[in-house]
Parts: structure tokens; C-alpha cells; sequence
């Protein structure tokens, strides 16, 4: 199972405030507040990823393996119709972002706490994104041709279907 050490260099401060729930050109945070979670985020940030490529049977929507798991959802089946495999990845970018972004809220510093968070899942995102490259390059090697990702929460695709996808 491939492990990636990932690297953050820079946060799209853009996605940064879509994920706080802001217009990206809205003025609502003072600048110097986005630039500090910014670089706030990418000093705790220890990003981590993991990926296993399992075969899929695609009549039954099922990913076989150690822990065989039935998709729910028929967005999803239907996303991966012409699959035989896929790549079940799952990252990190550590918890003490999250823990420092509660600290934020716990001290009244709620600006702090929200933009920190969102650095955090902007960040995760980013992660996620090379590791699928990743994962696309891998493929690539063999003739296999990839479809863009998709996460448990998925159109109908129930979120609580995350815990068994760390399985």
C-alpha cells in the first residue's frame, strides 16, 4: 500500500473563503487575517497520504478485498459502471490544525478558528488532488484510463459510508 508524504507550499486563499462560506471576492476578512491562517495552516500542517488500488466487481457494485464493501448509492455505481478496480485513498494534513483551530473558537477568536478551518479542508482537498495524480499516473503505466474522483457523501452516496472506505 503506497504511503505519500505530501508537500504544502501555498493555500488558494480563493477556495480558502469558498470553504469558509464566503464570496472568494468578498472583502468580509480583512486580508492580513486570510494571509495569517494561511501561513498558520502551513506551518502545523503534516500532510500524509494513503492509497490501495482493490478490484471492483461493477455488476454488484461491490470494492473486493481484505474487507469487501458494498457502495450505496446509485450515483456512484453508475459512476464506476466500466470500472474493474479502483483506488480507495484517504489523506490527512494532521490534528493540529484542527486542534488549534479550536482553540481559536474556544479563546472568542471565531474569524481565526473559521479561516484556519477552512485552510485546513482547502488543504486536504490540494493533498487529495496529488495523490490522485498520483494514482493517474500509476494507471497510465498499465493502459488504465481513470474517472474522476468521488468521496462517501456523493450525490446519493451516504457519508457515513466513510468509515467502512478506512476499513
Amino acid at each position: 500500500m503506497p504511503f505519500y508524504n505530501g508537500t504544502l507550499f501555498q493555500i488558494n486563499e480563493k477556495e480558502m473563503l469558498r470553504y469558509a462560506g464566503m464570496n472568494p471576492s468578498s472583502k468580509d476578512f480583512p486580508p492580513e487575517e486570510v494571509s495569517s491562517a494561511v501561513r498558520e495552516a502551513l506551518a502545523l500542517a503534516e500532510p500524509r497520504g494513503i492509497w490501495q488500488v482493490l478490484p471492483y466487481d461493477n455488476k454488484n457494485g461491490i470494492i473486493c478485498g481484505d474487507f469487501p464493501m458494498k457502495l450505496e448509492g446509485n450515483a456512484i455505481k453508475h459512476h464506476l459502471a466500466n470500472s474493474s478496480s479502483v483506488a480507495v485513498l484517504a489523506v490527512t494534513v494532521g490534528d493540529e490544525i484542527e486542534k488549534q483551530s479550536d482553540a481559536h473558537f474556544k479563546a472568542g477568536e471565531y474569524v481565526k478558528g473559521l479561516l484556519l478551518d477552512a485552510a485546513a479542508t482547502t488543504s486536504v482537498e490540494h493533498l487529495a488532488d496529488q495523490v490522485d495524480e498520483l494514482i493517474q499516473k500509476e494507471a497510465s503505466k498499465t493502459g488504465e484510463k481513470t474517472v474522476w474522483r468521488v468521496s462517501p457523501g456523493y450525490r446519493d452516496s451516504p457519508p457515513d459510508q466513510q468509515q467502512q472506505f478506512c476499513q
